[in-house]
């Protein structure tokens, strides 16, 4: 939006090339004025509801540690995790020492802890097979380190978080793999299932198996038998008089007969869905929890949120098993 209205401002008085790169320019000179970082007074006093840290962005081309001058000027945003995802230095220094520097995968040219997503180590990656290999190769060498490390940093190999500046976006630059370090205590709470989430999981399939049948009934309204014997059915177990003729178990028993194959068949269709959800995820090594199901009055179901108990190895894997669900039924 104030792209357009830079544009706007310029194009009526100038070329329409030069108007649109003094726009640009201006749009970019607004964002880093408002992007500007914080001091360590201002930063001291700005913390999350929760307590959890506001974490800045690194800045590109310079290392976090050593106090890299960033070319965004360090937007702020609010770290995903409840508490400060960055390691500490001991065992930031432990990392290198006993999983970087002895494993060929990856090579470390900077230290980035100001990132809300965690530690930012930038390199090259030195692994044929590109990030699944080298996450592989760190894996296995973190499985050797000492106990300083065994269950206490998780490792991720992904895309630069750090957003590009003009310049490197203008020069065609590309983000380059980075290796992400977080600790396994905040890795593990961001899957943390909801206090109630087995009693939610159950109160929802008993509404799912009303709203099924509900649906089920429905497609029979049309038969003017059934709607009268469903009805006349209603009507007497409103009754609180015997003014209405009782109606028999035999009476519920024919329109339960119509209804609970089609209510079966949308539970089965979801039961296929969520089946091969969970095979694909056993088969990749995905711990997933409880699914719940979701009523609907208009379709009987309306699918499933089925959590995950923990991060997908890979992107692969995740497509993957997301995938599965659909492609089942």
């Amino acid at each position: 939006a104030e792209a357009a209205a830079a544009l706007e401002a310029h194009a009526p008085s100038k070329s329409a090339s030069l108007g649109r790169e003094e726009a640009l320019a201006e749009v970019f000179a607004r964002g880093r004025e408002r992007a500007r970082p914080l001091s360590a007074s201002e930063e001291g006093g700005k913390r999350r509801a929760d307590g959890g840290p506001l974490l800045p962005f690194s800045g590109s081309g310079g290392d976090g540690e050593d106090g890299g001058e960033s070319s965004l000027s360090a937007a702020q945003v609010i770290s995903p995790f409840a508490r400060d995802p960055t390691l500490d230095e001991a065992t930031l220094q432990a990392l290198r020492r006993e999983v970087l520097d002895r494993c060929d995968a990856f090579f470390v040219s900077s230290t980035d802890r100001t990132n809300p997503y965690g530690t930012v180590l930038r390199g090259s990656m030195r692994r044929r097979g590109g990030a699944p290999a080298v996450l592989e190769a760190l894996e296995e060498q973190l499985a050797r380190a000492g106990p300083r490390l065994q269950g206490k940093v998780r490792l991720f190999v992904t895309l630069d978080p750090r957003p590009l500046s003009f310049e490197e976006f203008e020069a065609g630059e590309e983000k380059s793999m980075v290796v992400v370090a977080v600790p396994e205590s905040e890795a593990r709470r961001l899957f943390r299932p909801l206090p109630l989430q087995l009693a939610l999981a159950a109160a929802a399939a008993a509404a799912s198996a009303v709203t099924c049948l509900s649906f089920a009934l429905s497609a029979f309204l049309l038969d003017p038998q059934f709607a009268a014997k469903l009805a006349e059915i209603t009507a007497s177990a409103g009754a609180s008089s015997g003014a209405l003729p009782p109606t028999t178990d035999a009476d519920a028993a024919e329109l339960l007969a119509k209804g609970l194959p089609i209510a079966a068949g949308i539970a089965g269709l979801q039961l296929c869905h969520d089946l091969a959800h969970a095979a694909v995820a056993k088969a990749r090594g995905i711990s997933i929890g409880v699914p719940t199901l979701i009523p609907s009055l208009q379709t009987g179901l309306f699918g499933s949120s089925l959590p995950l108990n923990d991060h997908p190895r890979t992107r692969a894997d995740l497509f993957d098993f997301a995938a599965a669900g659909p492609l089942a039924g």
